[in-house]
């Protein structure tokens, strides 16, 4: 048999990086538009501690908006969703590194450090979807994977420089997208706290003030932003209504149980191959868990701790677990490593074959797809629109994926066109698919509504399963 080194993963993490780029070419997917329209439209407005939609405040954290704005303008704003894709993928790639990291200081095994990060990369949700679309969650993912990762290493070593770095980290994870990020960090700092060592590092005074300082930075943040009390309470909402379940109508004990199994399953099915290695090798009792050493122990406990929350809330996505997703690739590689060398070549294969399968989702799925059912049809109608309204004010008001989508393909093909807004005064987010189109007297407005007084219609747009409207307004309305 072939004796596996450390280079046999990580070629394997660097080609799974790599075909990612192949993504960049694809047509926009569900709700990738946001960071675009938001970031182009605060680069234009030079507003940079408020995210605008249409010109609206959406009353979000920023920081994803700061990194995509200055290379989009570097490449070029027609191609903002390049530049958003590619910095998904660079925080993908990010957070495996960092896994390797990891799994380096706690075991001083360079295959195993290699193992843990192309599990991590090859998992089936990281490979094929979420690891490079441009939604916020990788990046999220990113900045709380490496608060932990560092905190661990810190409280491991007594590193206080680590220390610095992981309070920097979940600050930022905070400023990508939610206070949710510093859950994930005291999960892992209450399970931490039952090891000596780190305990007493932990419990240092001048760390419980840092610490408390850190936990404390969202009030500072609030208090110092525009609208930063509407956001705050915007943001708690979203999370009740999340943990509660209040936005689903009544809950039945039946239907919390079957959602919360589909839930289970799914997340067992995006984790596929090496977790379902795994967990094969703990069933048939190939490996114990006591057996395995305490630092993939204590990755699984705080991956345990962080998952419940979402396995239990009545709502939750798979994409929001996305910073957990090293700590399973952590423990799913410390069983697969301990069971020794056979297993270990095993999960190579698997992997080489996760490769193949992207390449075959990249190159053949997602092009057919995207041709025959969702994805060109929204450029096509975005050409048109552009077409039709040449000339003319055009709005859109439409906050659904194929909204943003046609939006978003707008504003790249009328560059350097201002990004288009849901009407010319608009500075408070209310749902503008929910109102009139605005104070506009003349011009074309895109949206999923035909009742708006004083319009036409021009032109209905099928997508799918789902239709737009082009209505005018005016003069606009004389156009040929």
């Amino acid at each position: 048999m072939q004796q596996l080194t450390a280079k046999n993963f990580w070629a394997i993490y660097a080609a799974g990086a790599l075909f990612m780029l192949l993504a960049l070419n694809l047509y926009y997917i569900g709700e990738e538009p946001i960071f675009p329209i938001e970031s182009q439209e605060m680069w234009e407005q030079g507003v940079w501690f408020k995210k605008l939609l249409y010109g609206c405040d959406v009353l979000q954290p920023p920081l994803l908006n700061w990194l995509i704005a200055p290379l989009a303008s570097l490449i070029g704003w027609p191609h903002v969703k390049e530049a958003a894709r590619i910095l998904t993928i660079m925080a993908t790639a990010g957070s495996g590194l960092m896994l390797g990291w990891l799994a380096f200081r706690l075991s001083r095994d360079r295959l195993f450090a290699a193992l843990a990060a192309a599990s991590y990369l090859t998992f089936q949700d990281v490979l094929l979807y979420h690891g490079w679309l441009a939604y916020v969650d990788p990046t999220f993912a990113f900045f709380i994977f490496s608060a932990i990762a560092l905190l661990w290493i810190a409280a491991h070593e007594h590193n206080r420089g680590l220390f610095g770095l992981s309070l920097l980290a979940i600050s930022c994870a905070f400023l990508a997208k939610a206070l949710t990020a510093y859950i994930f960090f005291a999960s892992a700092i209450f399970v931490l706290l039952f090891q000596r060592d780190a305990r007493r590092f932990l419990l240092n005074p001048a760390h419980i003030v840092a610490l408390s300082a850190t936990f404390a930075f969202p009030l500072f943040w609030y208090a110092s932003v525009p609208s930063g009390a509407a956001s705050s309470s915007g943001m708690l909402s979203e999370i009740q209504r999340k943990l509660t379940g209040a936005s689903s109508g009544e809950i039945h004990l039946g239907g919390y149980l079957a959602k919360r199994l589909s839930y289970l399953l799914t997340t067992l099915s995006e984790l596929f191959p090496a977790a379902w290695l795994a967990i094969y090798l703990l069933l048939r009792r190939t490996i114990a868990l006591k057996g395995l050493p305490d630092f993939i122990r204590t990755g699984g406990w705080i991956a345990l701790l962080c998952y419940l929350p979402y396995l239990l809330s009545p709502e939750s996505g798979i994409r929001y677990l996305m910073p957990i997703y090293p700590l399973f690739a952590l423990f799913a590689a410390g069983v697969i490593w301990q069971a020794g060398a056979a297993w270990v070549t095993r999960a190579r294969r698997w992997m080489i074959a996760m490769l193949a399968l992207q390449l075959l989702v990249f190159l053949v799925a997602f092009p057919l797809y995207q041709k025959h059912y969702r994805g060109e049809n929204y450029m096509l109608a975005a050409q048109e629109i552009a077409r039709i309204t040449q000339g003319y004010p055009l709005y859109s008001n439409d906050t659904t994926a194929p909204g943003e989508i046609v939006t978003a393909n707008l504003n790249a093909l009328r560059y350097p066109l201002p990004a288009l807004r849901t009407s010319p005064g608009a500075t408070v987010y209310e749902r503008p698919e929910r109102t009139s189109p605005g104070d506009w007297d003349n011009g074309f407005v895109i949206t999923r509504s035909t009742v708006f007084p004083d319009t036409k219609i021009v032109k209905r747009f099928p997508l799918a399963a789902d239709e737009l409207y082009l209505l005018c307004r005016g003069v606009a309305c004389d156009k040929p």
